[in-house]
């Protein structure tokens, strides 16, 4: 921050000016990490499904940024990393917003889309919001969404991993 003071007289009055400048630096920020998951309903592999990733974030004020995934024929699906550089001023903060649901017949009764994952993460590098990368993440449609613990944000989910960390007291 670059403070500058400077100081004028006249004989009625004192005027002291201060002068904050706002500058900013360009860096590259994690939206969203990746990690690998499966996608179940009923217990059975959603197969060749398209899921939707809504991306958005600090500065992105319009629609969210659409990422199209696939499942496999077992339901497995990989979600990339995706990153922005953006060049935010010394008082902004960037938060990113991840967003995932199975496109199709899978929607909630009030007609919006029926999320099976929702993020929203400060700005640390790939990964630092799980942790460590999901090990053995299955996702089931069926579920109720519960929030889960992040270490830079906070999430809902339908999925479910081995090194998953739910802390029960913040979200009873």
């Amino acid at each position: 921050m670059v403070l500058a003071a400077t100081a004028g007289c006249n004989r009625n009055d004192r005027k002291v000016e201060r002068q904050i400048s706002d500058f900013s630096m360009k860096k590259t920020h994690v939206v969203a990490s990746p990690f690998k998951g499966r996608l179940l309903k009923g217990g059975k592999p959603v197969r060749n499904r398209k899921l939707i990733h809504e991306l958005r974030w600090t500065t992105r004020d319009d629609d969210p940024l659409i990422k199209e995934i696939i499942t496999d024929s077992e339901g497995y699906f990989t979600v990339e990393e995706y990153s922005v550089e953006l060049d935010l001023g010394m008082f902004q903060e960037f938060i990113g917003y991840s967003w995932i649901y199975a496109a199709g017949d899978q929607t909630a009764d009030d007609g919006e889309p029926d999320y099976f994952m929702t993020i929203s993460r400060t700005d640390f590098d790939s990964g630092e919001e799980f942790g460590e990368p999901p090990e053995n993440m299955t996702c089931e449609l069926n579920s109720e969404l519960e929030g889960f613990h992040l270490v830079h944000g906070v999430g809902m989910t339908k999925c479910r991993w081995d090194n998953m960390y739910i802390e029960e007291s913040i979200y009873e």
